[in-house]
């Protein structure tokens, strides 16, 4: 028989972690749960978002471990748990965290300024063909992460040698995008 398990009544402040920086997709996702949380009264009490940003999910992980087996910290966990692994980056991995949901699965866009030469993927992929290093590629929130391993496949696919490609890694998808425009 097992035993009954006891419903989650939170008795301090609930903090919801999130591995990137403030407006990250990550960010965006960690303040819709607060907000839903909240407005279902789904928590007697308060609760707060707390940004992790930095190796690539591993400062958040490391703060969650601080806490560990203490309700009052939920995290907004990426694939960064399985390829920082992977990768050596850490000695987390998925086991070590309890899964509460999977609440979306990401989809991935790729973009370049108005005034780029390049106006396809066609067009990207012919030219890191000719020259991978010719444009730096960024990515968010780590090196190994779903946009590096999405972005390695498919120009590995188009015949690019990814190995050559130049990774730029930063803390948020916006940063990203405003270096990209600057």
């Amino acid at each position: 028989t097992g035993l009954a398990q006891q419903p989650w009544k939170p008795e301090k402040n609930v903090e919801i972690i999130v591995p990137a920086a403030p407006g990250a997709a990550f960010d965006t996702t960690g303040r819709t749960i607060q907000r839903l949380l909240q407005e279902q009264k789904m928590l007697p009490g308060s609760s707060s978002v707390i940004n992790q940003a930095g190796g690539g999910g591993t400062i958040a992980m490391s703060y969650l471990n601080q806490h560990a087996s203490d309700e009052h910290y939920l995290f907004v966990m990426t694939a960064s748990v399985l390829t920082n692994h992977i990768l050596g980056v850490s000695k987390d991995t998925y086991t070590d965290f309890s899964p509460l949901a999977m609440l979306f699965s990401e989809y991935l866009a790729y973009g370049v300024r108005a005034d780029s030469p390049i106006k396809s993927a066609r067009d990207l992929a012919e030219a890191l063909r000719k020259d991978p290093t010719r444009y730096s590629i960024a990515v968010a929130t780590s090196r190994g992460g779903a946009l590096h391993i999405a972005t390695g496949l498919a120009l590995k696919a188009a015949g690019v040698d990814v190995k050559k490609l130049r990774i730029v890694v930063f803390n948020a998808n916006a940063e990203s995008l405003t270096s990209m425009l600057g």
